[in-house]
């Protein structure tokens, strides 16, 4: 932008010293430069959102059809999966078109905008130099300034392209770390160390958006070194209820307590660094089996992480992996 403002101006300045009216007639494109770039570069940014947002769709649809295949088959809805994929597939495509015919018609009238200027120049410049106003060598270097003048805009042209595909996707970033957490820590929250381990839930209700709650007035205490079970039918609550005490959620009534502090006293790392969790549902790192394992852990030792292998059955899986703990 410096370099582009720098010519532009000490282009001008030299034109203007060669002969003024020409110059004038010159800078009459500048306006109509500054229009393109106002109107078309909102609207290509604005196509740009709408085109990360259709490739948002677009890869959804394909990250669950894949990780859901067993799902897909078991339903025989191969079919019903490709219509939908042609569809936002056909929708990402129609989004894209529609932005290159944005860049399409700036470009058009940046480029026809410039070479009429230049044949406005050369036609004036002529009739100048027969009047006796503008040398013959005065014209040659002012046609050659101009070609300098017209660099900037044409810089300017290009950055119509690469500027809103850029603020475009930088504005969809910026929303996503601007969306605020429903679960953080109070202000005034302090890292507690538990000491005994007697959880007690006080009259919780909990809701997720639908009016209905999921538990309603919970009042329960484990008392420390007391092994509990919640047994019930599907969609009882069990899972809901377990999710509360490391704070995935907040109740909407009452509150948790362990050793009679409430967690929500509690900073959250200290509370989940203390809690045991063994999830429902299993999910493995993109990395070896030896760092899976520590991740309960990080700082796990040797003799610990052996153990680990050995409590959760994995020692004969472990020994018949070329690679054991590496793989």
């Amino acid at each position: 932008l410096f370099i582009a403002v720098v010519t532009f101006v000490g282009a001008f300045a030299l034109m203007i010293n060669l002969h003024v009216t020409l110059a004038l007639i010159t800078v009459v494109i500048v306006p109509l430069m500054v229009w393109v770039v106002a109107v078309y570069g909102a609207r290509m940014t604005r196509s740009w959102r709408d085109i990360y947002a259709r490739v948002g769709a677009f890869n959804v649809r394909l990250e669950e059809a894949i990780s859901g295949i067993r799902v897909v088959q078991a339903f025989a809805n191969e079919d019903h999966e490709e219509t939908l994929f042609a569809r936002d597939n056909a929708a990402y495509r129609r989004t894209k078109l529609s932005a290159y015919a944005i860049m399409a018609k700036a470009s058009a009238i940046h480029y026809m905008g410039l070479r009429f200027v230049q044949v406005v120049v050369m036609v004036a410049g002529a009739g100048f130099v027969l009047e006796g106003s503008l040398t013959t060598g005065g014209f040659v270097g002012f046609l050659l300034l101009v070609s300098v003048f017209f660099r900037p805009l044409e810089k300017i042209a290009a950055v119509i392209e690469t500027y809103p595909r850029g603020i475009a996707g930088f504005q969809r970033y910026t929303e996503l770390l601007q969306t605020d957490r429903d679960v953080r820590d109070r202000p005034d929250a302090v890292a507690v160390t538990v000491t005994q381990g007697e959880v007690a839930f006080e009259d919780v209700s909990f809701a997720y958006d639908s009016p209905l709650p999921v538990l309603h007035n919970v009042t329960l205490t484990a008392k420390a070194g007391e092994t509990v079970a919640f047994v019930g039918p599907s969609g009882a609550g069990k899972t809901t209820l377990l999710a509360l005490l490391p704070r995935f959620y907040d109740p909407s009534g009452g509150r948790i307590t362990i050793d009679g502090i409430d967690i929500a006293d509690m900073t959250l790392n200290s509370l989940r660094s203390q809690i045991g969790l063994v999830s429902q549902d299993v999910f493995l790192f993109g990395s070896t089996l030896r760092e899976n394992i520590l991740y309960g852990k990080l700082d796990a030792t040797a003799a610990e992480l052996d153990a680990a292998v050995e409590n959760a059955q994995l020692g004969a899986l472990v020994s018949a992996l070329p690679e054991g703990l590496e793989t």
